[in-house]
């Protein structure tokens, strides 16, 4: 785990990545299950952040779990969805959301820069699109239980292809290596949200 600050926010734990006067950017320290996935969502289905169906399940079911109070601390943010940096993938719109995974570039600045993200290795995808480095354990994540587990950004990775437009998008192994070429539909459930909140 990074040297994150921690606090307590609708009732659970969450890591304090970022303070700017008012405000803080929180990420879920545990990963969250999503029971209503569907698999079937994400089949032949080219998705980008703007049409994941988890980005409107964590600006729904999620986002209103929260009470009247704690949702009013909640600000609207707008986010950048930019290209994969190493296959050029567009990432779709840019998008305004309450609540959203953070990105690439949020995971490099937030648990520390190796240089390989920016150096890139478009060749090879899932035997060299990953980063390996010396912050692999500051990006592993449990689950409330304490088991390791994979969990997802909202930067597009590898583009399957024509035939099959299945979308991965960039994700941490239970290693914490970053899998920049991504991780399919089926890793998808557990869910690290982040977002600004006022403090």
């Amino acid at each position: 785990m990074a040297n994150h600050e921690t606090m307590t926010f609708g009732g659970q734990e969450w890591l304090v990545l970022e303070k700017q006067g008012d405000k803080a950017l929180l990420l879920l320290k545990h990963l969250i299950q999503q029971n209503d996935f569907k698999y079937s969502d994400y089949i032949y289905v080219e998705l980008r952040w703007e049409n994941n169906p988890l980005r409107a399940w964590l600006n729904d079911q999620y986002y209103n779990s929260f009470s009247a109070s704690d949702r009013e601390r909640i600000l609207l943010t707008e986010l950048e969805n930019a290209p994969s940096p190493w296959y050029g993938i567009d990432g779709g719109n840019d998008t305004k959301d309450h609540i959203f995974f953070i990105s690439l570039w949020d995971l490099v600045k937030y648990f520390g820069d190796s240089g390989q993200l920016a150096k890139g290795d478009s060749e090879g995808l899932t035997t060299k699109g990953k980063i390996k480095d010396q912050y692999d354990k500051a990006r592993i994540a449990t689950d409330e239980a304490g088991k390791k587990r994979e969990w997802m950004l909202r930067t597009i990775g590898w583009e399957v292809g024509s035939h099959l437009p299945i979308n991965y998008f960039v994700s941490i192994s239970k290693k914490g290596v970053v899998m920049v070429f991504g991780y399919g539909p089926a890793d998808f459930p557990q869910l690290r949200p982040a977002m600004w909140v006022k403090i």
